[in-house]
């Protein structure tokens, strides 16, 4: 299957109504896979446009992040605390995930992998309950773009700061990334 130009999203309701609802966050399910996949490569094509190049955004494939999320949401027939995998819905539309792992040799337990909603949520507060659910006030790590300014704002904010670690992700174009901790 052929990249699709653009992914149709949910959106907030018109500013007509008089509230915006937040987003229920809720366990992720195996079912979610192909709505997660989905909506990460939009996130990911809103985030990372100028950073990343327009070709590599549209080379993002629905099925391999549909097979990342089978396996994601399959890794362990037992619970693992480390391991947590959440979603934002509005209906039946997923908007946002925030998902964490061991921290293996990190200088945490706990690593926040994945923290992405769709721009037309971002705002809603779904972003912070998405990082509530998922690690709570635990000490944690998170590896961040360096260009990706709105979620450093975030991360502070939530008690995260640079430790200094820095490394350039060669399979997405050299970006940088740095690490932050709390």
């Amino acid at each position: 299957m052929a990249p699709e130009a653009e992914l149709p999203g949910p959106g907030p309701p018109a500013i007509a109504e008089a509230r915006v609802p937040v987003p229920l966050i809720r366990p992720a399910q195996p079912r979610d896979a192909v709505p997660l996949a989905t909506m990460h490569i939009q996130a990911w094509r809103e985030t990372f446009a100028g950073v990343l190049s327009d070709a590599y955004l549209q080379s993002l494939s629905v099925e391999d992040r549909v097979r990342m999320w089978h396996r994601a949401l399959h890794a362990t027939t037992q619970p693992v605390p480390e391991r947590i995998h959440v979603v934002a819905v509005c209906g039946e539309d997923v908007v946002g995930f925030a998902a964490t792992r061991p921290g293996g040799e990190g200088p945490r337990p706990l690593e926040l992998w994945g923290i992405y909603l769709l721009r037309a949520w971002q705002g809603s507060g779904a972003g912070q309950n998405l990082l509530d659910a998922a690690i709570g006030d635990r000490p944690c790590f998170l590896w961040t773009g360096r260009a990706n300014l709105r979620a450093h704002s975030f991360y502070r904010r939530n008690g995260f700061r640079s430790d200094g670690a820095q490394q350039v992700i060669p399979e997405w174009e050299g970006m940088e990334v740095f690490r932050m901790v709390r």
